[in-house]
């Protein structure tokens, strides 16, 4: 299921005598390591939302300013993540693998 992540090969001596694959496999670091972020800022975006938002009379005002921050750190680290997923799926600067790209 998780064969995709090459952690085998990132660690080996294959990887440094190869400059192109190790290249490839810093986007692909990069890649994985933004859709990582993602998801931790998503799930953490999710409960405090949850506690600033949805059901705030069950916390403290200190959690809740906490939860309002934290909304939008959260926010931040969806688009750091996002930028970091984009940068990953490049196999050369500039060249992105997209649709609007043709390629």
């Amino acid at each position: 299921m998780y064969s995709h992540f090459c952690f085998a090969y990132l660690l080996s001596d294959q990887a440094l005598s190869d400059p192109i694959k190790s290249r490839q496999n810093k986007y692909h670091s990069l890649y994985l390591a933004g859709n990582i972020l993602m998801m931790i800022s998503a799930a953490a975006m999710c409960i405090s939302t949850l506690v600033a938002y949805l059901i705030p009379e069950y916390f403290a005002l200190g959690t809740q300013v906490s939860a309002h921050i934290a909304t939008m750190l959260c926010a931040t680290g969806l688009k750091v993540g996002y930028a970091m997923h984009l940068l990953g799926e490049n196999d050369q600067i500039g060249h992105p693998h997209s649709a609007a790209s043709g390629v």
